[in-house]
């Protein structure tokens, strides 16, 4: 059951289509508060987006959300599945932090990619990452610019390689 004019402002019911100007920026203004209120439920570990379940969420959210804009799936159903995405993300990250195990299952582990000035070939390999692409990331950090001023470098969960500098 649907107020009239709420139906009318957002072109509920309409083909995507059939949704003109005036439907668009209702919508977009009424999920852009909306989503406003679920990054506040989602807190600000999602914003960090410090690993894969936090990227995995804003991906479904994003392409979710957007098709309650367009018109293109049902606007509140729509709506409602992003609520379910935030509270299930939040529900996980919340075990994730009681168990170690399930933690490694959804947000992986850091890998040693250089220990003691050397690299550590078999978990560059196993994650496809060069010699190259690891001293872009000293560089891009203000690190290092070579393997041998590092004392250790982790290739940390959310993507990012963190440095330790030598101390000589």
């Amino acid at each position: 059951m649907t107020i009239p004019w709420i139906e009318s402002l957002l072109g509920l019911g309409l083909s995507p289509g059939d949704l003109g100007l005036g439907h668009v920026v209702a919508r977009s203004a009424v999920v852009f508060f909306y989503l406003l209120l679920l990054l506040r439920v989602a807190k600000r570990r999602f914003i960090a987006q410090r690993d894969p379940l936090d990227v995995l969420l804003f991906l479904l959210l994003a392409t979710m959300i957007s098709r309650a804009i367009n018109g293109s799936a049902s606007f509140f159903p729509t709506l409602a599945g992003g609520l379910v995405l935030v509270v299930m993300h939040r529900g996980l990250t919340r075990i994730a932090y009681r168990s170690p195990a399930v933690a490694r299952i959804l947000r992986g582990t850091p890998v040693e990619l250089v220990r003691d000035g050397q690299w550590v070939e078999p978990t560059l390999s196993r994650h496809a990452l060069s010699h190259d692409d690891v001293e872009e990331d000293f560089r891009l950090s203000g690190s290092a610019s070579r393997v041998d001023e590092v004392k250790r470098a982790i290739f940390e969960r959310n993507g990012r390689v963190s440095v330790g500098k030598d101390a000589s």
